[in-house]
């Protein structure tokens, strides 16, 4: 009679389990410390540009714990993927982050649609107006490219971390760079198109794979986007 030998079963990380870990990394590595550097992005112009790139999920959702302390009503503690507590707000909070997150990125990024949809997009003007309206002291709106913005796919948003019912920090993945929304009439020109315009193909300078985390402050009771800190994740996830 023979016997089978028994060999270990190769553990295989699934892509949105291989993101939650990448988040993890970045977050544990950088810290609150590097929540509070600025932007380091620099305006690239579109004549400079020109190289496409792949989607992710988001990360699983965290766990209630017991709070020692008593909390603002509607405020709870949770636990991130590190198994450290934080604090999470109340529903009509979160949304308020959320817009402000929302608006400052949205003068240099726009989601990926179809071009007529790019096209309806309000002008970069007015959008980068908004932005530097829900920013908050000293934060400076970085508008990533000076002649259109970067049309991109994205990750789910993080749940929204606080350190106190004042300061919490929220983030999003960028994933794929899918072209340009052009706004400068002489690039549109050059395009054979007139402004505004969507440019679709390779783009040098902007990179997929990265982290947006923004600080999102209470500022004279509205919360604004006070820092923003762009990290790069180890790349995409691998295929399924």
């Amino acid at each position: 009679m023979t016997t089978k030998s028994s060999s270990p079963k190769s553990v295989r990380i699934k892509p949105a389990g291989w993101l939650a870990i990448a988040v993890l990394v970045v977050l544990v590595v950088g810290s609150i410390g590097v929540l509070i550097q600025p932007v380091t992005h620099q305006p690239v112009p579109l004549a400079a540009a020109i190289t496409s790139l792949p989607t992710w999920t988001t990360v699983p959702a965290n766990t209630p714990i017991p709070s020692a302390t008593p909390l603002p009503g509607g405020w709870t503690q949770q636990a991130g993927l590190d198994g450290k507590p934080y604090l999470a707000p109340p529903v009509e909070i979160e949304q308020q982050i959320q817009t402000a997150f929302a608006t400052v990125l949205a003068c240099g990024y726009v989601e990926d649609a179809s071009d007529a949809a790019l096209r309806k997009q309000p002008d970069k003007a007015t959008l980068c107006d908004q932005a530097r309206q829900a920013a908050g002291s000293g934060f400076i709106v970085p508008e990533v490219m000076s002649n259109g913005r970067e049309v991109d796919t994205f990750g789910p948003l993080n749940p929204v971390q606080c350190q106190s019912s004042t300061v919490c920090t929220i983030a999003r993945a960028k994933l794929e760079v899918k072209g340009v929304l052009v706004t400068a009439a002489a690039d549109c020109k050059t395009l054979k198109s007139t402004a505004p315009c969507v440019y679709r193909g390779a783009v040098k300078g902007p990179e997929p794979d990265e982290l947006l985390i923004a600080t999102v402050s209470l500022e004279n009771r509205q919360w604004k986007v006070t820092h923003l800190n762009v990290q790069k994740l180890p790349g995409p996830p691998p295929a399924p």
